[in-house]
C-alpha cells in the first residue's frame, strides 16, 4: 500500500535538489564511453597466483584504465565541462557533459585520439545528463 502521506514528503525534500540540477544542466547532453574490461579472459582462472603477481595484473589494470582516461580528457579539453567514471562489472564507463551544441568538436575530438592499446572504447548518446544530477563527483 502506497503512503501518501510518506510519498509527498520525499518529493518535498528532493524537490529543491531536482531543481537546481534541471537548471545547472540545461543545455547539456551526456555521452557514455564504454570500454569492455576482460582482463582474465586469456589467464587460467583454475591456477593459483601469487599475491605479488595479482598486485602486479591490478597495477597493469589500473594503469591501462588511467592512460585512456589521460587521453579523452587530453582530446577534449575545452570541450567537455566534466567528466564522471566507474566500473560495472567487466566494463569501465566514462560518462561526458557538455554543451549540446559541442557534440560535432566532442565526436571529432575523439576520432583523432586514434584507437587506444588493447581495448575497443564504444560511444553512446548524446542522452539526457542523469549522471551528473548528482552534486557528488566520482571521477
Amino acid at each position: 500500500m502506497v503512503n501518501l502521506e510518506a510519498l509527498e514528503k520525499l518529493l518535498a525534500e528532493e524537490l529543491s535538489h531536482w531543481q537546481e540540477a534541471l537548471t545547472r544542466l540545461a543545455g547539456n547532453v551526456q555521452y557514455e564511453i564504454t570500454a569492455p574490461w576482460s582482463d582474465n579472459e586469456s589467464r587460467d582462472l583454475a591456477t593459483p597466483i601469487s599475491g605479488k603477481e595479482y598486485l602486479k595484473r591490478r597495477e597493469e589494470s589500473e594503469a591501462r584504465v588511467e592512460a585512456i582516461n589521460s587521453k579523452l580528457r587530453s582530446v577534449t579539453s575545452g570541450i567537455v565541462l566534466d567528466w564522471r567514471r566507474r566500473r560495472e562489472r567487466r566494463n569501465y564507463i566514462w560518462y561526458a557533459l557538455l554543451r549540446r551544441d559541442a557534440r560535432a568538436q566532442f565526436i571529432a575530438a575523439l576520432r583523432s585520439a586514434g584507437p587506444s592499446e588493447g581495448v575497443r572504447l564504444r560511444l553512446s548518446g548524446p542522452w539526457p545528463p542523469d549522471e551528473f544530477a548528482a552534486l557528488s563527483s566520482s571521477s
